[in-house]
């Protein structure tokens, strides 16, 4: 066993101690990651990961962090943080100073001789002065040399800078925005760190005052006018009243005043107009999405369909009214409620455009959208992004564009009430001129997690041609959860009883228990046996249990504890995870290459500590190897907010509502409409009565957005 072994017990063991670098063998400036081979004062060798692209050979550093077992590289330390330690020793000074370009050990140790343990203060004062002075460097050299010393010590300020407040883990979002500037940048603008993640306006005003930046500067207004911004666009508005973002902002800055929006939209910060103020995204995203809903509503197909003026394939007058605007409309929406018929609506689109010799093109937002579209359909989908060609690398974004249109002569958004206002503006940018789009959805679902109500606006607007199902198709009106998803989108509260009619289906069910510790316990035991015993489920595969909040006494994390451990005692905890090994857990990512898409439920199957291997299962039980650093793309899975149930669907759902630890924001109308239409053979709502009641009379904040405006100064009003 190496000494490094003896130090790493085991693999998570806490590690502590000065070490002198060796060697950097691969750094990536903008994340500030970087691999250190360095030794301990005993001289047992040890290989660094983290945030280490302060470091220079022969630095030395206060080391914090954990011990890792890599499954290619051994035994490596995690680094939590690195604090340089300026050599004191000869030796040590001329380890440093040689990895200068140009210094070699003779012109070290003249520096070191000259200045003796003062060198690197002289250095810091000014070092093409004190590296003119060493026999046989050039001027040309003593800049070259000079430079890097700067580099290198504006990196080390700047992570030093960053260690003393706490913000180590906000460097890389920070070094990606500003690069081997990051250090000049902060500096000069301080509280250009309160919109990064990771730090906030008081961390921002911290270093300020660190650095002596006055605390009354305009930059600081303006950094608070721009965080509230941020809350602005996080609520969900891609605008507001300009007098509204002011309130919001003058509790962290009193003397605020429209002039400071008015520098700001100067300065190209934000967009004033007609009294409202846009961050440059959102205005552009609104203004794109517009001019392309206009542009592809007057251009002409590129061939003629001829769809019959009358229903076909048991379609009735309103779905067929919507077919046939499929056709004829550049732009056209179908939305409708559940059971009125969208799914067979999207078939017989696609097959009529397929006979037609049309490409057809089957999108939704999210990975488990695009899926279940796919299922129902049994039609090829993707996701929107999949669509776009989005790249995941260091620059993300779509290859797609006017310049690379979409290949389809008919695009199908299936889902489309889950389309932010940038994703919308992005994929109709990409549609070229001439073929038709669809967006297909039910807007009384939530709303986009990203900012604006496109779908609605949309709608609302009424500048497209609009196809309103409210009919409810034969097969669905036996099934109680449709009549409870009506009920509650007209503010009812259903009851749950049995139906008096034999012939419908008994399939909704509302369970009052305002106990959350015997709420918990309840859906736990629901899960766990009677569900499965009752419905002959699978409870890993068939039963969705969703709440509105994450947090609280019977919110997700509180379920996903008392479940999992109910299911899985005695899984194997997975180091650094929340996870253990027979887990149910839910995907956060997409990604083809491994064909998993986000919201998509996994079971984990194992875990290799040698090779640090997660062995997964996915829906279809298709099996997988996942590096452990993917772990952070998975979240315990059975519980989920109804957020992040949207798009998907199971046999069983449970919704669980309870005040305690809830934000009011979410107990509303769409929330509870959107989880209990997640099932498809029945849907339990239990929990507190008034949380139940609550949710049927909130009807979620309106969004203030301004694209209905936009399409009616670009389009000009027309008949739905």
């Amino acid at each position: 066993m190496s000494a490094a072994q003896d130090l790493a017990a085991a693999d998570g063991t806490q590690f502590a101690a000065q070490v002198d670098v060796v060697e950097l063998r691969w750094r990536r400036s903008q994340s500030g990651r970087a691999i250190v081979s360095a030794v301990l004062d005993n001289g047992t060798p040890v290989t660094l990961v983290g945030q280490l692209t302060h470091l220079r050979e022969g630095d030395r550093a206060a080391v914090r962090g954990r011990w890792i077992s890599h499954r290619r590289f051994g035994l490596q330390v995690q680094v939590a943080s690195a604090t340089p330690v300026d050599p004191s020793t000869v030796a040590g000074l001329q380890r440093l100073l040689v990895k200068l370009p140009g210094i070699g050990s003779a012109k070290a140790r003249h520096l070191i001789d000259r200045y003796g343990v003062e060198v690197l203060a002289a250095l810091d004062a000014d070092p093409e002065q004190a590296l003119r002075a060493v026999p046989g460097v050039s001027p040309a050299g003593a800049r070259s040399a000079a430079e890097a010393w700067r580099e290198w010590r504006r990196e080390r300020r700047l992570y030093l800078l960053m260690a003393e407040h706490g913000l180590v883990d906000a460097l890389p979002a920070l070094r990606h925005r500003f690069g081997d500037a990051a250090f000049d940048h902060l500096r000069a603008n301080p509280w250009l760190l309160a919109g990064l993640p990771g730090a906030s306006m008081a961390n921002a005003d911290a270093i300020a005052a660190s650095l002596g930046a006055p605390p009354d500067s305009p930059l600081r207004r303006h950094a608070v006018i721009a965080n509230a911004m941020r809350d602005v666009l996080a609520d969900g508005h891609t605008c507001v009243p300009v007098d509204y973002l002011l309130q919001r902002a003058r509790p962290a800055a009193p003397d605020l005043s429209v002039n400071d929006v008015a520098a700001m939209a100067q300065q190209r910060q934000l967009v004033v107009g007609a009294g409202y103020v846009w961050t440059p995204r959102t205005e552009h995203d609104e203004r794109v999405a517009a001019e392309r809903i206009a542009a592809l509503a007057g251009a002409r197909a590129a061939s003629r369909v001829d769809v019959p003026p009358s229903p076909a394939g048991g379609l009735t007058d309103e779905q067929w009214h919507g077919v046939r605007a499929a056709f004829a409309s550049g732009v056209s929406v179908v939305c409708g409620g559940p059971g009125t018929g969208k799914t067979h609506m999207v078939q017989t689109i696609a097959r009529i455009a397929t006979a037609a010799g049309w490409t057809v093109a089957l999108c939704a937002p999210t990975g488990r959208a695009a899926r279940r579209i796919a299922q129902a359909t049994g039609l090829q989908a993707s996701t929107v992004h999949r669509l776009l060609d989005w790249s995941r690398g260091e620059a993300p974004g779509p290859a797609r564009d006017a310049t690379h249109p979409i290949d389809a002569d008919l695009v199908v958004v299936d889902e489309a009430s889950m389309l932010d206002a940038h994703l919308a503006a992005q994929l109709l940018a990409a549609v070229r001129d001439g073929s038709r789009v669809v967006f297909v959805g039910d807007p009384d679902q939530l709303p986009s997690v990203g900012a604006g109500r496109f779908l609605a606006d949309l709608i609302d607007s009424g500048t497209v041609t609009t196809t309103r199902l409210t009919v409810v198709q034969r097969q669905a009106q036996r099934s109680q959860i449709i009549r409870a998803a009506h009920a509650i989108n007209h503010g009812s509260a259903p009851t749950g009883e049995r139906p008096s009619d034999p012939d419908a289906l008994w399939d909704f069910f509302w369970v009052a228990e305002p106990d959350p510790e015997a709420l918990v316990a309840t859906v736990t035991d629901m899960v766990a046996r009677r569900l499965p015993a009752h419905y002959d489920l699978d409870p890993l595969r068939d039963i969705l249990v969703m709440a509105p909040a994450k947090k609280g006494p019977a919110g997700v994390a509180r379920l996903n504890e008392s479940i999992g451990a109910r299911l899985n005692p005695t899984g194997a905890r997975i180091p650094n995870s929340r996870l253990r090994v027979g887990d149910k857990a839910m995907w956060t990512a997409n990604d083809e290459d491994l064909e998993l898409a986000n919201g998509m439920m996994l079971l984990i199957e194992g875990f290799d500590a040698a090779s640090r291997e997660v062995h997964v299962l996915d829906e279809d039980g298709r099996p997988l190897t996942l590096p452990a650093q993917r772990l952070r793309d998975l979240q315990p899975g059975w519980a989920i907010t109804a957020h992040k149930s949207q798009g998907g669907e199971a046999a069983v759902a449970v919704t669980v509502l309870h005040r305690a630890e809830t934000h009011p924001a979410l107990l509303t109308r769409e929330m509870l409409y959107t989880a209990v239409t997640r099932a498809r053979q029945a849907s339990i709502v239990i929990g507190e009565p008034a949380a139940y009641e609550a949710c049927v009379a909130t009807v979620g904040a309106q969004r203030c957005t301004g694209l209905v405006a936009r399409l009616h100064s670009t389009l000009g009003a027309s008949g739905r």
